[in-house]
């Protein structure tokens, strides 16, 4: 008889928390692993899915930065990934892959592929993006490929929240107001997060 989906996820992870936690990655419970960072915390996230008899894993790779999140989110006490990727995006193809798992006895195997996975791909990308620098420099592209999974208005809200940190209160706002404008001439605008953060930061309502 298959294993039901939580079932699942209560083997794979009891594989995977002693090798993580050598490399400092540490969960409660079904929380994701997270480690703590110079810029707040690295976050690795097990996403999954029922498929007929098997269920099927992949890796998030996440990065939260304390002093954004304060800004984006200042209400929140949850953990949030300012910025995240689906570790396939760091494979040159950028194919999407999924482990599968259809008895308990593959969870080994699962995990060992995973930790592999991740000291190959994952522990240089934290490494590369350590840096409030790094970071900045993939946003400020014109390219969307180099927004890590951002969406554009989520990508938005980040640079100007980093502006706004650095002193630039000024083109803090007018990275916002360019991008509102722009957005209000699609079809169907998605400027709510920015028009938030907009009006907070015209009334000082952030805490840095």
């Amino acid at each position: 008889m298959s294993l039901s989906l939580p079932a699942f996820r209560k083997a794979l992870r009891s594989h995977l928390r002693p090798p993580l936690a050598d490399l400092g990655f540490v969960a409660k419970g079904s929380s994701p692993f997270t480690r703590p960072s110079s810029l707040g915390a690295d976050i690795l996230r097990l996403p999954d899915r029922r498929e007929l008899n098997r269920c099927l894993f992949s890796v998030n790779l996440g990065i939260s930065i304390n002093s954004v999140e304060k800004i984006l989110r200042p209400e929140s006490k949850d953990l949030f990934s300012t910025i995240w990727l689906p570790i396939h995006f760091l494979h040159a193809d950028r194919e999407f892959f999924e482990w599968p798992m259809q008895e308990e006895g593959d969870a080994a195997n699962v995990a060992s592929a995973m930790i592999e996975e991740i000291h190959s791909f994952a522990l240089p990308f934290f490494e590369k993006y350590s840096s409030i620098e790094a970071i900045k420099r993939n946003l400020d592209s014109s390219a969307p490929s180099a927004w890590f999974a951002l969406g554009p208005s989520q990508r938005v809200c980040v640079l100007a929240a980093l502006e706004y940190l650095a002193g630039n209160a000024e083109r803090a706002l007018e990275v916002l107001e360019v991008s509102i404008a722009a957005e209000r001439a699609k079809p169907i605008p998605r400027d709510r997060p920015m028009k938030k953060l907009l009006a907070s930061l015209r009334e000082g309502e952030v805490s840095t």
